[in-house]
């Protein structure tokens, strides 16, 4: 005798009472949202400018945590006057969001600096991908780029927003030998958890520069402050 049992919302056939056949399609199918979502994960969206809309996706890799879109679209209001033709630095690339979001509303260079070659490597897969030729993508340590840079690069903008649990902002904020560096009036966007801002602004490393903009959302805290040597 051949009958039918249920197993959830599908079916076993058994056979004198044993299973024979156990449709692996017993487990809950993945809905339409669920496949949604599990698509467009690691993926990130340009907000404004000539890449609008575009897709940029990234690897999974630890203290990745590419900044929102609701920060980045205050950030940039922030910097609307600033970014057209800056030269920008991006020392935390991750996933390369805020370089290419600059590069979208007209910056005219971007260096992406970041550690993880997977990181680097996904960066320059998605520069490809939207024909960008004014920026480079430096595999290398925070630290060490900063070591290495001369007065030939000049930036208008920095952008840094590390992994939270590194401990590497201070250590960062700390190399007062990249200064030279930085163009008068030089804009800096700081990421960080908001347990740390008030250490961070207060800072002596801070001294050369002005807080103009701070908000916080959730446990992110993020400033804008402007350099004055």
């Amino acid at each position: 005798m051949t009958g039918r049992v249920p197993i959830g919302e599908r079916y076993a056939i058994t056979t004198h009472g044993g299973l024979v056949l156990h449709c692996l399609l017993s487990a809950p199918t993945m809905s339409k949202t669920d496949k949604s979502r599990s698509q467009s994960r690691n993926k990130v969206r340009v907000i404004a400018g000539k890449y609008r809309s575009r897709q940029i996706s990234f690897a999974d890799r630890p203290g990745l945590r590419p900044t929102g879109d609701r920060i980045r679209e205050t950030l940039f209001n922030w910097l609307q006057l600033d970014i057209a033709g800056a030269r920008c630095l991006d020392l935390f690339a991750g996933s390369g969001i805020l370089g290419i979001e600059s590069l979208s509303r007209d910056a005219s260079w971007v260096d992406f600096v970041d550690a993880d070659r997977r990181v680097c490597q996904d960066i320059k897969a998605n520069l490809e991908l939207l024909q960008v030729t004014d920026a480079s993508v430096q595999c290398v340590d925070a630290l060490e780029w900063l070591a290495r840079l001369d007065a030939t690069r000049k930036y208008d903008v920095l952008f840094l927003d590390p992994p939270f649990d590194s401990g590497v902002l201070d250590k960062v904020l700390n190399t007062a030998n990249w200064k030279h560096c930085l163009n008068s009036g030089c804009k800096m966007y700081v990421e960080c958890d908001y347990r740390v801002e008030e250490k961070v602004r207060s800072s002596q490393s801070m001294s050369s520069w002005i807080q103009l903009k701070h908000k916080r959302a959730g446990d992110v805290s993020y400033s804008l402050y402007q350099y004055k040597p």
